[in-house]
């Protein structure tokens, strides 16, 4: 079945539900929900916050500050997709938002998006314009990035000349004079769907660890005829993260590499997929392997010479890549992106939420749960926080 125009028999009220998914952000979290209510403006809004197992005391700050708010409290970090799953079924919104907790709205910028949706009956999802701290604007919507791409990002073949990266994802072009672009997918830091849309999509795909799931929803909305949009102009979000999967090092490389294989499993023949998964595993291997040894000789070459805080910041270089070889090596070795079909997991023992499931028309969102293995892997420090 193609997804259609929007029928407004499927909506129920409030206009907008605003899910918020936080992991020891209390100040961010408080900010960010203190902003909600002027965004929403004069839509009705109901707001639901995901706490994923925080140790800072957010859950009960939230509960203080905002008693309309629905807190659900996680026995765990489940993760980026699984903390948002966690929330569908107590939306009841025509329209939800994804918002992280570290971007702020202005007043009237998740209006917009509701009013935006109303008016234009092909869109399925919308972002706002978005800006840094400093209010420089950041991309929201991009092409989806090509096997090219991925290899120059993630192998040494991004190492060639400059004409051999072309194919590397850019932002879709935006044009002042008209409203929205039409991307192919779009920046998770506010991301609003039909919640009609989002019932057929099931949600976020839970077997993402983390990165690409917002990739993933879009690209699984486009292939169901609905398009995804970035507003150029109007009230805009104020995101405070948004660091590049390009400078994503650490902990997090790992589980930014399952996402990424995990949504090129759906998009590729099998045998080209193989292929291009073991192309990039040997490739991003090599690339640390490089980066460790370059950084090291760096700090030696620093020390030699007599500049000790410039061999100290290459010598912290060097642990970054060693850190992945030593921990993650294996980990990635034996990805392969997961089943390629779209299947929901029943929702975690221990879940706590405020107030009683809600029943509406338009379907059900099913609940999201633990890995598929039944292990839980608590997220590093900063995981959230990296997506708010």
């Amino acid at each position: 079945m193609r997804y259609g125009p929007y029928d407004p028999a499927v909506a129920a009220a409030p206009d907008l539900s605003v899910v918020v998914l936080t992991w020891n952000t209390r100040a961010r979290t408080l900010a960010t929900l203190a902003s909600v209510a002027a965004g929403a403006a004069p839509s009705p809004c109901e707001v639901v916050l995901v706490d994923n197992a925080s140790d800072d005391g957010t859950a009960a700050a939230v509960r203080a500050a905002f008693p309309a708010v629905r807190v659900i409290e996680s026995p765990r970090n489940v993760g980026f997709a699984r903390g948002h799953a966690l929330a569908l079924p107590h939306v009841t919104g025509e329209v939800v938002v994804f918002l992280n907790s570290d971007a702020v709205p202005a007043p009237g910028a998740l209006a917009a998006l509701h009013a935006y949706l109303r008016r234009v009956p092909t869109a399925g999802v919308v972002v706002p314009p978005i800006v840094d701290a400093a209010g420089a604007p950041q991309k929201a919507g991009w092409r989806l990035p090509s096997v090219r791409a991925l290899l120059a990002l993630f192998t040494p073949l991004g190492w060639g000349p400059r004409r051999a990266r072309r194919g590397a994802p850019v932002a879709a072009p935006a044009d002042a004079a008209r409203e929205a672009d039409v991307v192919e997918t779009a920046s998770g830091a506010c991301l609003a769907v039909r919640r009609d849309l989002l019932v057929r999509l099931g949600g976020f795909d839970v077997g993402f660890p983390f990165y690409f799931e917002d990739v993933d929803l879009c690209w699984r909305a486009r292939r169901l005829g609905a398009e995804v949009h970035a507003l150029t102009r109007g009230p805009v979000v104020v995101h405070a993260g948004g660091a590049s999967t390009v400078a994503v090092k650490g902990p997090l490389r790992l589980p930014l590499l399952q996402g990424m294989l995990r949504h090129m499993r759906r998009r590729l023949p099998p045998a080209r997929f193989a292929a291009f998964a073991c192309t990039v595993k040997a490739g991003y291997v090599v690339r640390s392997v490089v980066a460790m040894l370059a950084a090291s000789a760096a700090a030696v070459a620093h020390a030699a010479r007599g500049a000790p805080e410039r061999a100290a910041r290459a010598a912290a270089a060097a642990r970054e890549p060693l850190w992945f070889l030593d921990h993650d090596l294996r980990a990635l070795l034996r990805a392969w992106g997961g089943p390629a079909a779209f299947r929901p997991l029943p929702a975690p023992r221990g879940l706590r939420a405020d107030g009683p499931r809600v029943r509406r028309r338009g379907g059900s969102v099913p609940d999201a749960g633990p890995v598929a293995d039944g292990r839980a892997r608590r997220g590093p420090a900063g995981l959230t926080d990296a997506r708010g």
